[in-house]
């Protein structure tokens, strides 16, 4: 199944809500772990028209850190994602409620 654009946008803010609230203990962190990793999976995809859209968002940084929580999980430094958690999703979650926003009023127009 071909998930669209809009789609993995609310996957990728789901997962980043559900990584900010759940990177406090072990079992949390590791729920954050996979969300992050999601949010990179999700967002790997969507078309460069619509990343055109929101050219502040760091994409392929997004991809990267996804990349290295897949493919190189040895090297994980849990201060680095705690701090991803609290500090940069609440702001990509703010990003990814606007770009979607944006693309469900593009959409709804006739």
């Amino acid at each position: 199944m071909i998930r669209s654009d809009l789609e993995r946008l609310q996957d990728a803010r789901a997962c980043a809500m559900m990584a900010i609230e759940s990177a406090a203990d072990l079992t949390r962190y590791c729920a954050a772990l996979f969300n992050i990793a999601i949010i990179g999976e999700a967002l790997g995809y969507v078309a460069a028209e619509v990343r055109s859209l929101a050219q502040e968002m760091k994409w392929a940084a997004i991809k990267v850190v996804r990349k290295h929580i897949v493919h190189g999980y040895w090297q994980i430094r849990p201060c680095v994602i705690l701090r991803l958690a609290h500090s940069d999703l609440p702001a990509l979650v703010r990003m990814l409620d606007e770009l979607t926003k944006r693309i469900e009023t593009s959409v709804a127009k006739p």
